[in-house]
């Protein structure tokens, strides 16, 4: 037997390795969009979560504060809290959403 007169193909073609990249492609053009959506909402869940510890960490922080003072005076956004020789001002501006607070001295109350 003449081993000239075999046809040994080893590996693959340029046309089979062309049809594998093209699939792929189409493959990742169809499923890329749901990944960068899916990678914003994730992004998007994560900051929501860090504010809302941030403001529960907050809340807690004016609740301690409350629960030690010695005199708490309320009026329509404002909130004054005496304790400990300094006076807390806790100030909500209801148009921007926004809560503020200042630390003073007890002479300010």
């Amino acid at each position: 037997m003449n081993d000239n007169n075999k046809n040994i193909t080893l590996g693959f073609s340029t046309v089979e390795l062309i049809v594998a990249v093209m699939i792929t492609a189409i493959v990742m053009a169809v499923i890329g969009p749901f990944i960068v959506a899916h990678v914003k909402s994730f992004q998007a869940g994560k900051d929501i979560i860090a504010l809302q510890r941030e403001g529960q960490l907050a809340m807690n922080q004016i609740a301690e504060i409350v629960v030690e003072s010695s005199k708490v005076d309320i009026s329509t956004d404002v909130y004054k809290i005496a304790r400990g020789g300094e006076t807390y001002t806790i100030t909500y501006y209801p148009s921007e959403s926004i809560i503020r607070g200042q630390v003073g001295s007890d002479s300010e109350y």
